[in-house]
């Protein structure tokens, strides 16, 4: 009764194994928060850094300035850059010290306003690098205020403007100065009178086409043109001032266009391009586009100024381009229809889907290969010798067939059939060393070439038991798409293969070089 209120041993032991459990959980919950806390901080301290550099490396140059002494509290790298200085050499001074004394005057305006207005959108002002060289600069300036509402600093971001200065200084030059320019360049600038002493150039109501055209060809003349006509035309500037003989020289098939052309642009008074064909001095025709602007005099007077640009080449340019789509448009249809007939034959001869994979894999590296070789000839064709190369002794073949004949040049038709054929002949007699030879025959039924493919023992055949061989694809493709003639033996003394294919009479970049034999 007296030991009714002691605790008991036990009680105590397990009070304390449990406060130590729940010390031990704070103790692991605060040593995550801390190792959280630590990855926050590295990732804080990481974008601190990514904005620091983006601030230091920025295009555009950033300084804060005190608005009561002017001076530089800090700027970053690219306008120490672009002044020459260290950046600890512009800390400290006066604003004014980063202009000429030629500026200074226009400086201390815009510092005025920007005290009145507390702040100063895209200003042009040139500032002063160490050099001495004054560079041109637009220059904005937003200020900070105190609670009070009194400036207490400047925020500037200034970008370099010397591309910009350097093209409005070239718009601002005079009409004399844009003509000595344009004389020096490709384009021909002219002017025409619309109203000619010898009669109005414009349409006269009831007037016919013919009667117009042949009254404009009397009429018309340039009143100045540029000195480099008689580079594009090889006509000397003076013989435009004639009246008719611009218009006279224009393409017939475009007069009329021009014509219409030219007077809806005076009577709606707007800008226009035209294309026409003229014909030059020595029979050459060339293509013209005229940019040409309307021009009113104080007494009603009107002119047509244009400037005149040869573009012969670029209209031939987008011709050869447009033919080289259609070609390109041609050969992808060609490559699809191919590619489409290997995987049908192929799917055909195939026991299971892995052999298919297999087989047809195979079939289509070959054809990009050829493709690629093709395609870095300009797809112009290809000689015999690059085919073999490409299809047997780059691959897995190199060294295992021995190959030689002369240069005979392929035609692309030949190149995709033929080049499956010879890959086929490889990869079905793999291991077995074999030989490739050509040669070609002019006789009176026309130029041809024959290939003669050679393995002999009885390891070529065991390698077409193994591997199998598509006869289809080598006698019945090569005969389809070349109308080739091909003898293929497979038996036990070996596999030959005999191709005769016919080749045109006159095929492009074909050479009559002589080959050598290469193990």
């Amino acid at each position: 009764m007296l030991h009714r209120g002691i605790p008991r041993r036990g009680s105590r032991m397990t009070s304390r194994r449990t406060d130590a459990g729940c010390l031990a959980e704070e103790n692991i919950g605060l040593r995550e928060r801390a190792a959280a806390l630590r990855e926050e901080c590295e990732r804080l301290a990481q974008r601190a850094e990514h904005y620091r550099d983006l601030y230091e490396n920025s295009p555009d140059m950033y300084a804060v300035f005190n608005s009561g002494s002017t001076r530089l509290v800090e700027c970053n790298e690219t306008l120490a850059r672009f002044l020459g200085y260290p950046r600890d050499d512009l800390i400290g001074r006066s604003l004014f010290s980063l202009h000429a004394q030629q500026d200074q005057g226009r400086i201390f305006d815009h510092f005025l306003r920007f005290l009145r207005e507390g702040e100063i959108e895209d200003a042009r002002v040139r500032i002063q690098h160490a050099d001495g060289r004054r560079m041109p600069v637009s220059v904005s300036i937003a200020g900070t205020r105190d609670e009070s509402g009194a400036l207490v600093e400047g925020r500037v971001v200034m970008r370099d403007v010397t591309d910009v200065a350097g093209t409005e200084e070239a718009l601002e030059q005079s009409e004399g100065r844009f003509r000595t320019l344009a004389e020096t360049m490709g384009l021909v600038p002219w002017e025409l009178d619309v109203d000619t002493i010898e009669g109005p150039a414009l349409p006269v109501a009831g007037e016919s086409r013919d009667d117009r055209l042949r009254r404009w060809s009397l009429v018309t003349r340039a009143s100045w043109i540029g000195p480099q006509i008689e580079g594009v035309l090889g006509y000397a500037p003076e013989l435009y001032i004639k009246p008719g003989f611009w218009f006279q020289r224009v393409h017939p098939g475009d007069r009329d266009r021009l014509l219409t052309g030219y007077a809806a642009l005076v009577a709606a008074g707007e800008s226009y391009e035209i294309n026409y064909r003229i014909i030059a001095a020595d029979g050459r025709v060339v293509s013209i586009l005229d940019s040409v602007s309307i021009v009113r005099s104080a007494d009603g007077g009107i002119r047509l100024i244009g400037v005149m640009a040869d573009v012969t080449e670029r209209e031939q340019a987008a011709a050869e381009q447009a033919r080289l789509m259609k070609d390109l448009d041609h050969r992808v249809k060609d490559a699809l229809s191919t590619v489409r007939a290997v995987a049908e034959r192929t799917q055909t001869m195939c026991a299971s889907m892995d052999e298919f994979r297999l087989t047809f894999g195979r079939r289509l590296r070959t054809l990009a290969h050829v493709h690629d070789a093709l395609s870095a000839r300009r797809w112009k064709g290809m000689s015999v010798r690059e085919l073999v190369d490409t299809v047997l002794v780059s691959g897995d073949d190199a060294g295992r067939v021995s190959v030689g004949g002369p240069e005979v040049w392929l035609p692309i038709a030949a190149t995709r059939v033929l080049g499956l054929a010879l890959g086929e002949l490889a990869t079905s007699t793999a291991a077995a060393p074999a030989s490739l030879t050509w040669q070609r025959f002019d006789d009176d039924g026309g130029a041809s070439v024959r290939l003669q493919w050679r393995q002999s023992g009885p390891a070529a055949w065991r390698a077409v038991e193994r591997w199998g061989l598509d006869r289809y694809l080598i006698e019945d493709g090569l005969a389809y798409e070349l109308d080739a003639r091909v003898a293929l033996r497979l038996d036990v003394s070996g596999v030959t293969c005999d191709i005769d294919i016919p080749l045109a009479a006159s095929t492009p970049g074909e050479r009559d070089a002589g080959g050598d034999v290469r193990q």
